[in-house]
């Protein structure tokens, strides 16, 4: 059996824009991430361009610690997850 589930996805603009708003706050990638409350490692994924999805909760918890809106960094999609499920 196939389920089918739309998920939600968040996107980084871009590592540049999440790197001068840091720089811009003055916040490190340890401090950012103090802040908002999520893995150093995410923050520094996204830093450095090697990840650019997050979850919502994680992206408002970022923009709110750099004291921006969420779509200055980041665009939301939609997407439709097919998988295959136990019957």
């Amino acid at each position: 059996m196939i389920a089918t589930e739309r998920r939600l996805d968040v996107h980084l603009i871009s590592a540049e824009a999440l790197r001068t708003y840091m720089q811009f706050r003055g916040l490190t990638i340890r401090r950012l991430a103090k802040e908002a409350g999520c893995h150093p490692s995410t923050i520094g994924h996204l830093h450095a361009g090697t990840r650019s999805t997050c979850r919502p909760a994680t992206a408002r918890a970022i923009a709110k610690a750099l004291n921006a809106t969420v779509e200055s960094l980041f665009v939301v999609r939609s997407s439709i997850v097919r998988r295959e499920v136990a019957a």
